[in-house]
């Protein structure tokens, strides 16, 4: 990763006072480079400062196999990185905006129920 992303990214996180070992993290990645990024740039943070991190991907099923692929690929970054996942299959039956939006929401919420000491959710 480019030191100067890595360097905003922590400068954010340091004005934010994020970077110490009692906070925990919540990364939204949907699988696309800038998603990415940010896990692998908070994965590379946390080895220093000892924050804890999470992870959250919304499979919502709208492209395919490609949907699938990208839970699959997050599901794999995660795994090598050390970050626990949570992954959640959006049921798209229903409205699509409202269902992609509840999958979201719960989520976040489940992320920060299980780890009541989350302090921040970042996408």
């Amino acid at each position: 990763m480019r030191n100067d992303v890595l360097f905003a990214l922590q400068s954010a996180l340091s004005s934010a006072s994020l970077l110490t070992r009692d906070v925990s993290l919540l990364a939204a990645v949907s699988g696309g480079a800038d998603s990415v990024a940010l896990l692998c740039g908070l994965a590379l943070l946390r080895e220093e400062a000892g924050f804890t991190l999470h992870t959250v991907h919304v499979e919502h099923g709208l492209r395919g196999t490609d949907s699938l692929g990208d839970a699959a690929f997050v599901g794999e970054l995660c795994n090598r990185l050390g970050v626990p996942l949570l992954l959640y299959h959006a049921d798209l039956a229903g409205d699509v905006a409202h269902d992609l939006t509840n999958g979201a929401t719960n989520c976040v919420d489940s992320c920060m129920v299980s780890d009541a000491a989350s302090n921040a959710a970042m996408a």
